[in-house]
């Protein structure tokens, strides 16, 4: 249900200001991927009525790009290689007394030998990354102080969320990002990669998530159920509820098609200004 309320929202906004919404499948990690998950996700969606713009873009068909671009920011003195794992991270962290979850820049200040397996990392030393979003508001990141140079290729060989989605939002001409509020310290990352590769920013919008009934978020690794799409109606009114839309229900009874054309012509984020929870 989490999965499918950033997706109405994004959806939504996108419908409502006569755009396009596209559909793409970040499957870059395949240790996490389950079998048959991608097209699982395709089916809920056709079910649920959802129509997306042009093909479907996979981020596993797009490395070459990846490197390319990757290349691009080693030429410029962008990045560097970073061969830290998480451990000595922490062991870094708590030695120095600096602040928990942010790198402190070890290999940046000392590299690692030739040889060894590494990671890259963009150097965002002391940069200051200002932006506002349609329902957060003004946001404003220090790296060095709020968050630490980030990974943008990782040791197995493969791109970061950070990396790849920055890269597919230029190529996809994407000018508005509509997602859960977990993701919106990502966006201080992202904005600096686009900033050092010359891409303009999107706008915005962060929507709440949802939690459990123990006041965590809602996802696969806390136990949230799948959808069940055999009642497709239902479970988009359920969506539009938590969006702080008001369907009647009556509306539970219409196709899908008519359903979707009541919410768009309903849709307002203003219900969801400044918040980044929503209850069970």
């Amino acid at each position: 249900m989490g999965s499918l309320i950033a997706a109405t929202a994004s959806y939504l906004a996108a419908r409502k200001m006569r755009g396009q919404w596209f559909l793409r499948i970040e499957d870059i990690d395949p240790p996490r991927e389950v079998p048959g998950c991608t097209a699982n996700i395709i089916a809920t969606l056709e079910a649920l009525g959802f129509e997306w713009d042009g093909e479907i873009l996979y981020q596993s068909q797009r490395m070459e790009l990846y490197h390319e671009t990757l290349e691009k920011l080693r030429k410029r003195g962008a990045v560097y290689r970073c061969s830290c794992s998480r451990k000595l991270i922490r062991q870094t962290i708590a030695r120095h007394g600096l602040k928990s979850g942010i790198y402190p820049g070890t290999c940046r200040v000392s590299p690692p030998p030739a040889h060894a397996e590494t990671a890259w990392r963009f150097d965002a030393t002391d940069t200051v990354i200002s932006y506002t979003d349609h329902l957060q508001g003004h946001q404003q990141i220090q790296f060095g102080r709020d968050q630490g140079d980030f990974i943008v290729w990782r040791k197995c060989q493969l791109p970061s969320y950070q990396f790849a989605v920055t890269i597919d939002d230029e190529a996809q001409n994407i000018t508005e990002i509509v997602r859960g509020c977990d993701l919106l310290q990502e966006t201080a990352g992202q904005h600096l990669l686009r900033d050092a590769l010359n891409y303009p920013r999107p706008q915005t919008a962060h929507i709440p998530v949802l939690l459990n009934k123990d006041g965590v978020k809602l996802s696969k690794q806390t136990g949230a159920k799948a959808l069940d799409v055999s009642n497709a109606p239902q479970q988009l009114c359920a969506a539009f509820t938590a969006l702080g839309m008001r369907p009647e229900s009556a509306l539970q009874h219409l196709p899908t098609p008519e359903l979707w054309s009541w919410a768009i012509s309903q849709w307002d984020h203003k219900a969801l200004l400044n918040k980044k929870t929503l209850s069970p």
